[in-house]
């Protein structure tokens, strides 16, 4: 499994994480998009199209960073179970859409997000993430919004032509 922890930085504000929340599942559980791989899929490549699967996001409103790479891994039953974060910034005005099926979004800080996750791994990997970002803050802050990149190549590049249907 693979995800995106997709955040969003202004001079002016705090960084912002986006949250999920499956209110049909579990009201208390909050989560970064993330989801399955598919055949041979890579770990990015399906952060990536789970990441725009859920919350309507395309690939040029989000700028991926493979640098930054957190591994949780749980139990879930008695299911061992790995998931793999990449950190993307949200970049112009990426809108979140909701998806229909009962998932709730929100943007947090990070102080927000430490609250509303239940699980110290991910808690302990937004920690990371924060301290990463706040180390590249004036370089992410001093260029221009509209269209700039953070990491040379962009989504676009990565994506290749990979197909982006359900594959779950």
């Amino acid at each position: 499994m693979a995800g995106l922890l997709i955040y969003r930085i202004s001079a002016r504000k705090p960084i912002e994480y986006l949250l999920l929340n499956d209110s049909y599942e579990n009201h208390k559980h909050w989560y970064p998009p993330k989801g399955r791989t598919s055949g041979t899929e890579d770990e990015l490549k399906c952060a990536i199209r789970e990441t725009m699967d859920v919350t309507g996001l395309r690939a040029h409103d989000m700028d991926a960073d493979s640098a930054f790479r957190a591994e949780v891994k749980y139990v879930d039953g008695v299911q061992p179970k790995q998931v793999v974060y990449f950190l993307a910034r949200a970049v112009g005005r990426a809108a979140v859409r909701s998806d229909g099926a009962g998932v709730k979004h929100q943007w947090c800080s990070i102080e927000q997000a430490l609250e509303r996750v239940v699980f110290q791994s991910m808690q302990n990997i937004l920690t990371s993430a924060e301290k990463y970002i706040e180390d590249m803050r004036d370089r992410l802050v001093g260029k221009e919004e509209d269209g700039w990149r953070a990491r040379s190549g962009g989504i676009e590049a990565r994506m290749g032509r990979m197909t982006l249907g359900d594959t779950r």
